[in-house]
């Protein structure tokens, strides 16, 4: 799918939309963790009560709504279009509705440590897991549920969630290969490459990033192999795209 002006219209606001409720999030957040009740309430009615105040609930969904239009243009649009421009909007936006209009909210808005419905979230999934998930394990995995990169940290997450983008590159092999772009597909395989290697140097190492991160590389190559076997096979691939 070429990128009209519609779908770059969809990136722009995506980004603006993170960008502009990211400080309204985070000002919430904050102001609710200095709120002294915080402090005798269990982890469980700290995060629920969060969604009661429509200041954090409310910019929370509209920055939701936001992420699921990003997810449909990753999977419509090519991901080195997508990606970067509502990234560096994003950025953009944020430090000047924080500097604007939230001045005391400075550039650690990026950091989620300080979010008390965020934070209180963790706490109450690590109990519960290490009360039910964890004795129930094998010996083996046991190891595994409190690894410096386990499932109690973004190192297991972020890895897991990305493989929504290994989904998007398998369901492309089901596309004729002369809509397919090179230098998207060049993009995913270098990078795939390189942050597999990255993940093993790292520390914690991260055998599970690794692991989706060569598997996207292994996805971009196999669509690099299919456009050049297109190519090989129709000589006047040039012409039959000039006349499309």
């Amino acid at each position: 799918m070429i990128c009209d002006v519609w779908c770059m219209f969809s990136i722009i606001i995506v980004g603006i939309v993170w960008g502009a409720t990211n400080p309204l999030i985070r000002k919430a957040a904050k102001r609710r963790e200095n709120e002294k009740n915080n402090e005798k309430n269990g982890i469980f009615w700290q995060f629920f009560s969060a969604f009661l105040d429509f200041n954090f609930s409310i910019p929370f969904a509209i920055n939701q709504l936001a992420s699921i239009i990003f997810n449909i243009l990753v999977v419509n649009l090519p991901v080195t279009i997508v990606v970067p421009i509502a990234n560096a909007i994003q950025i953009s936006t944020t430090s000047i509705v924080g500097l604007l209009f939230l001045s005391y909210i400075s550039i650690s808005f990026l950091s989620f440590d300080q979010m008390a419905p965020h934070r209180a979230l963790y706490q109450a999934l690590c109990k519960a897991g290490d009360r039910f998930v964890y004795p129930i394990l094998p010996a083996f995995a046991k190891p595994a549920w409190n690894h410096p990169a386990g499932p109690k940290t973004v190192f297991f997450w972020g890895p897991t969630f990305k493989w929504a983008l290994v989904g998007a590159g398998i369901a492309d092999l089901a596309r004729p290969a002369e809509k397919l772009s090179v230098s998207q597909n060049a993009a995913l395989f270098c990078t795939g490459m390189i942050w597999t290697r990255y993940c093993l140097v790292i520390t914690p190492i991260n055998y599970y990033l690794s692991s989706v991160n060569f598997t996207v590389g292994l996805t971009g190559l196999a669509q690099l192999l299919r456009i050049a076997h297109y190519r090989y096979e129709n000589p006047d691939w040039e012409e039959k795209e000039l006349t499309e």
